[in-house]
């Protein structure tokens, strides 16, 4: 089965889905999945579907299972800033049929995008060049607000951007019918703008992809040339977290992302400029560099030529080799106690009468103590 119509540019490969489905004209929920699989597996979320390597064989696409997760769907966007054995996992549940939400941890993540969005003057040139509208991937990404192309606001639709059931159900931009403008502040189009470029330079370009260890790091460096870190590598931390929320206090409702607690010093900006023990949002790293007055491109590069950072917290202290602590003498010692604790035993379970002595034999002396254990 052939795909009815080619895949546009920056396009969701759920949406070239839903076309697809639309043109065909099966509308029962079941028959449809089994007809665009021929299984009962499920086909992941519209952000990250899953069973690339199945669909692309059986329509017979001129494009690899790779170049549809890097131009058509939203894991191009986390790379840089997740683990590489995170991305790895994520790319082999897409391309088979794993839980990419679980692999990139997006359930923790509260801006992770609840509804698909679209851009009416994208959708207007996409109806002139190609008789049809698609969902592009850019404006479905946390912190898209406005279009990166027009700089006008999105819209919201009732369609979800979650992973729904088994059986999903495809939607057009036709079938979900009008949506919701956004309208933000006027106070927030400035970030806002920088947000819609980021989120479209890490899709199309080729961004480095330093982790969120060196990440962390080359945050650390920066502070502490802003004078936000004191002469032992301390985090001024009321300092950092009152200029931040002065800086974005209009913005953060608008992405989705929550305010700061400036009592709770393990928030997520402090997490984020810290040895990272877990993944944050990519869009926070926006923030943080955005906050910071940096390029995007500029500072993944910086941050992926640092060496990979140490922690500082102390390391455990290795185990005693336990022959330098079994000599001969203690187990002559432990043999001679056993010896006359068995010979002047009348019943019972000499075991659990000694079972501090017996353990130590067990470890340390096994062959003789099953010699001797009756």
């Amino acid at each position: 089965m052939l795909l009815s119509r080619p895949l546009i540019d920056g396009e969701l490969w759920w949406s070239a889905l839903a076309r697809h489905a639309e043109r065909i004209g099966l509308g029962q929920l079941v028959p449809r999945h089994l007809m665009l699989i021929g299984n009962h597996c499920s086909l992941g979320s519209p952000l990250f579907p899953r069973q690339l390597t199945e669909l692309n064989r059986r329509m017979q696409l001129a494009k690899t299972t790779d170049s549809i997760i890097r131009r058509h769907t939203a894991l191009p966007f986390y790379r840089p800033f997740l683990a590489p054995a995170k991305i790895a996992a994520a790319t082999a549940s897409m391309t088979g049929n794993g839980n990419v939400e679980f692999e990139l941890g997006l359930a923790a993540m509260k801006d992770h995008p609840k509804v698909l969005k679209y851009c009416p003057a994208c959708v207007q040139a996409d109806l002139t060049d190609f008789g049809e509208a698609a969902w592009r991937v850019v404006h479905q990404l946390p912190g898209s607000v406005l279009c990166a192309a027009h700089h006008c606001s999105l819209h919201n639709t009732p369609v979800s951007a979650r992973f729904t059931g088994q059986y999903v159900k495809l939607v057009t931009i036709n079938m979900a019918g009008p949506g919701t403008p956004l309208n933000p502040p006027d106070s927030a189009l400035d970030d806002l703008r920088w947000l819609a470029a980021a989120n479209w330079d890490l899709l199309l370009g080729n961004p480095a992809q330093p982790g969120p260890a060196k990440l962390a790091e080359f945050y650390r460096r920066i502070l502490t040339e802003r004078g936000l870190r004191d002469d032992f590598g301390r985090l001024k931390f009321a300092e950092l977290v009152g200029a931040f929320q002065d800086r974005f206090r209009t913005l953060l409702p608008v992405v989705s992302c929550q305010l700061l607690d400036p009592d709770n010093r393990d928030n997520w900006l402090a997490r984020i400029v810290r040895y990272p023990r877990n993944e944050q949002s990519p869009l926070k790293h926006l923030l943080v560099i955005r906050f910071l007055g940096l390029d995007l491109l500029p500072t993944l590069q910086a941050a992926a030529a640092l060496p990979e950072p140490e922690r500082n917290s102390p390391k455990p202290r290795p185990p005693a080799r336990r022959s330098k602590h079994v000599t001969l003498e203690k187990v002559t010692q432990h043999r001679e106690q056993w010896l006359a604790l068995r010979r002047n035993w009348t019943g019972g379970s000499l075991r659990e009468h000694a079972d501090t002595l017996y353990c130590w034999l067990w470890r340390n002396d096994n062959a003789w103590l099953k010699a001797h254990a009756r």
